[in-house]
């Protein structure tokens, strides 16, 4: 099957790699390299050229000729997915790909990763991205208990990543029975995948800086070493996103009922709710929360 004659314009090429690297999104999800209607239009022409092809009708993959022209180009292909089974968790990635690429998050997939090892290649991990110059290994955690219990295993036998960050559809995943506490790592972060392209503003912020535009005064190092900076008397812990081992050392630091300072902690409304969950009673009440509206600049 050979390639028909067609101008590539730099929204297919952009398209085209990314199918290289992904193996499959769902054609819905194309217009984000268009931008208008215009790439239904569009993929019917690649379809027509041999560049793509249709999979399970909503589904685009690259043809064999595409991807041996590709490859001819220095661009790297991965395999397009043959097995339906899989296809939910290529689909989810592509779309966590999407998100990430549009909030210039580095980052790496898990089958650029995983060596000739089986063991690898039965990991629950998705990924890798870099955030604050720390690595973590990204995870989906499906609403299914077994699902979660398999995850959490994953992550208890990783001995090479002290970070992890658990991408969700429902904060309900986590609760008494999987509170996503694991003593082979330093931090858990658990953010809904409909926050995943703040992540770009989170990488690049000064969280003094962000906590001094908040409230609009200077911020200093606080006495108590669980809080990012403090603002007079207000403690301020800066939490956008769930941080399962943080939340576990403020329940530690208030057990000892050794003091009556109090936590600010700055995250998403959709957060507290989860969070109040995992704290204790002594620690619930010394923590107030502010909520960060919108795309993080705004807070009430």
């Amino acid at each position: 099957m050979n390639l028909r004659e067609i101008k590539l314009n730099q929204n297919d090429i952009n398209l085209l790699q990314f199918l290289a690297r992904f193996k499959l999104m769902c054609a819905n999800d194309a217009i984000y390299f268009y931008g208008s209607s215009y790439y239904q239009k569009r993929l019917q022409e690649l379809k027509n050229a041999k560049f793509i092809t249709r999979y399970y009708r909503i589904y685009i993959k690259l043809n064999p000729a595409s991807m041996k022209y590709l490859e001819e180009q220095g661009i790297k292909c991965e395999v397009p997915c043959k097995n339906k089974n899989y296809i939910d968790r290529v689909v989810m990635v592509s779309r966590l790909g999407l998100k990430l690429v549009k909030a210039n998050i580095p980052f790496r997939l898990s089958w650029e990763m995983k060596g000739n090892n089986y063991t690898d290649w039965n990991r629950k991990f998705i990924g890798e991205i870099k955030l604050k110059d720390d690595k973590y290994l990204i995870y989906y955690a499906k609403t299914d208990g077994k699902y979660v219990r398999q995850l959490h295993f994953d992550i208890n036998k990783d001995l090479e990543y002290q970070n992890v960050l658990v991408v969700v559809d429902n904060l309900n995943v986590i609760d008494k029975q999987n509170q996503f506490i694991f003593p082979n790592k330093a931090s858990c972060i658990l953010i809904h995948r409909s926050r995943i392209n703040t992540l770009g503003f989170f990488n690049k912020i000064s969280i003094k800086d962000e906590i001094e535009r908040i409230y609009g005064k200077p911020a200093e190092n606080s006495d108590i070493n669980l809080a990012d900076y403090k603002i007079k008397d207000a403690n301020i812990v800066y939490m956008p996103y769930i941080d399962t081992h943080r939340i576990a050392a403020i329940n530690n630091f208030y057990s000892l009922g050794m003091t009556d300072s109090k936590l600010e902690i700055i995250s998403y409304r959709e957060n507290f709710e989860t969070i109040a969950k995992l704290l204790t009673k002594e620690a619930k009440y010394k923590c107030t929360f502010r909520e960060i509206k919108g795309d993080m600049n705004e807070i009430k």
